[in-house]
């Protein structure tokens, strides 16, 4: 009898372990529902971020290789040609040095966008 007594208690055991389990599984279940949207906007945000990055470093680009243009204009006069030295300068600082501020500031965009009131 000892041993049936042990068996139903093990059976019993079992029967609550499963539906723990099971109980569990329904709330990951539901958890992932509920992250796919979000996961769904956080996706487009990337890409617009993206392509605004993208658009801001090519028009930095662009400036420092037309104030490149410029220096390589011998009939230019010297304070011009100093001037202009100046601000392309200014942009290889910018460039090397605030690459890690860049870098910091789309982070915070990032997060910014995760703890938007839109995205629950």
């Amino acid at each position: 009898m000892a041993s049936l007594n042990d068996g139903i208690e093990n059976l019993i055991s079992a029967r609550k372990s499963l539906v723990i389990s099971l109980e569990k599984s329904k709330v990951i279940g539901l958890a992932l529902d509920r992250a796919g949207p979000i996961l769904d906007e956080i996706n487009q945000r990337s890409s617009s971020l993206e392509a605004a990055v993208r658009t801001i470093l090519l028009k930095v680009f662009d400036a420092i290789h037309g104030l490149e243009k410029s220096l390589l204009d011998l009939q230019l006069d010297l304070p011009w040609y100093l001037s202009m030295l100046k601000r392309l300068e200014e942009a290889l600082i910018f460039l090397g040095d605030d690459c890690g501020m860049a870098i910091q500031w789309l982070d915070d965009m990032v997060d910014l966008s995760w703890r938007s009131p839109t995205v629950k």
